[in-house]
């Protein structure tokens, strides 16, 4: 009896080791994917806005890859006009990969919509967009002094 019962807690134990290491497998499987999910690209985008130079980290996808190289030609200069009283919106003139996700933004989020349109969020709104980076070292009030409330142009540049 006693040969019995050491048997069956020496096999409880060993499935209960192999549970916890399928648990701990997956939870590591589910970092890893979170983790390129937020992965930063390379190179930091540099805005010029009245003469104020700032830098964004960019996520790393396609269209950010598309927009590097479509900057690597030389800076380009867009017109943002104020869109609701969060946004201000350009139109790049080309058309990029969409990486749309649904997205609750953040003042300094840098969008792309419907692949053809740049975005600097400064009040928060939620939609499905594609993602391109955030402003550094700036928060909404500053950035919301910087952009005004009336048509601001931006320059975009890559180092």
């Amino acid at each position: 009896m006693y040969k019995k019962a050491l048997w069956i807690g020496v096999a409880l134990l060993v499935i209960g080791f192999f549970v916890v290491s399928a648990e701990i497998r997956s939870q590591q499987i589910t970092d890893s994917i979170t983790t390129q999910k937020v992965r930063t690209h390379k190179r930091m985008l540099n805005l010029e806005i009245k003469q104020k130079k700032l830098t964004a980290t960019m996520v790393d996808n396609s269209s950010t890859r598309a927009l590097s190289k479509w900057l690597a030609n030389g800076p380009k200069t867009i017109k943002l006009n104020d869109f609701e009283r969060m946004e201000k919106v350009g139109d790049l003139g080309e058309n990029f990969p969409s990486n749309d996700t649904s997205i609750t933004t953040k003042a300094g989020d840098l969008i792309f919509y419907q692949g053809n349109k740049f975005v600097l969020y400064y009040a928060p709104n939620s939609w499905n967009f594609t993602r391109l980076g955030k402003i550094n070292d700036i928060n909404a009030k500053q950035l919301k002094e910087l952009i005004g409330t009336e048509s601001v142009t931006v320059t975009l540049s890559i180092d």
